[in-house]
């Protein structure tokens, strides 16, 4: 066999990096296979193998992690399909021993957030004892507060606006699992409708300015609107009315005042 080391292994992973040197001398009576056993006298035998030394926790009828078990080469007379104990040229090769470790679960219940401005709380699941876990990020980012990357909830801020995925990675033993979400960090507008001014008759022209380009916004308050999704439009009224424009970017949203009094033209 490649080796006679113990071999460690997560319980999703399989002894295929385990290979036998081909140096077998058989008879014409003889075969060769692999078994995966308990190392006992006699042996139990879980699982055979005829082509090669791999094998997989799975394999094991009723198998356990943190248990340790043993694979060989066998050789000698073939009875029944498999190679027979009993014969007097029976052979095996030194047992190599193997041991299957639990896998970590992580796990973030969201897939996808946004968020209005840099900082954002992450919640991940809770670490089993004996695992750690660790915050890592496709952008620099910071903890804040008093959690650390190594919190499974965790407050951070980052540098600037724009998509981070976060990924929280947990390792137990050798094993290690990973899971991700992505965080749209979204700024936050600053609308502006523009000054109060007051007007002959009952149409007027509001001019809010954008503030990002990427943002839209709409108008709302007691008129008839040219369109009231444009920052420039047109409004029919009377009297003193305020009128809102909302800014938008995303989920992220600001809205400005502006109050415009409508004054009857005198009649001669």
């Amino acid at each position: 066999m490649s080796t006679t080391s113990l071999i460690q292994l997560c319980e999703n992973e399989c002894t295929d990096e385990l290979l036998h040197n081909g140096n077998e001398v058989l008879d014409a009576n003889d075969m060769l296979e692999f078994i995966i056993h308990d190392g006992g006298d006699p042996i139990t035998i879980y699982d055979y193998n005829s082509s090669s030394p791999t094998f997989c926790l799975t394999d094991i009828s009723g198998g356990q992690t943190e248990h340790i078990y043993y694979i060989s080469a066998i050789a000698g007379n073939e009875s029944g399909g498999h190679v027979d104990f009993e014969d007097h040229c029976f052979s095996s090769s030194i047992n190599t021993p193997v041991i299957w470790y639990d896998n970590p679960i992580s796990y973030i219940a969201d897939e996808e957030v946004s968020t209005c401005g840099l900082t954002i709380d992450l919640s991940a699941n809770e670490l089993l004892p004996g695992e750690v876990g660790t915050w890592v990020a496709t952008s620099e980012f910071w903890p804040t507060g008093e959690s650390t990357v190594h919190d499974n909830e965790i407050s951070v801020i980052v540098s600037q606006h724009g998509d981070v995925e976060f990924s929280w990675i947990v390792v137990n033993s050798i094993c290690s699992d990973s899971d991700e979400i992505m965080v749209h960090f979204d700024e936050t507008p600053n609308a502006y409708a523009g000054e109060d001014f007051q007007i002959c008759g009952n149409y007027a022209t509001l001019e809010a300015v954008l503030s990002l380009p990427a943002s839209s916004g709409h108008w709302s308050g007691n008129g008839s609107f040219d369109d009231f999704n444009s920052p420039t439009t047109g409004v029919t009224s009377s009297g003193t009315q305020v009128f809102t424009w909302r800014e938008e970017n995303g989920a992220c949203w600001d809205e400005d005042f502006i109050t415009v009094v409508f004054i009857q033209e005198p009649q001669p």
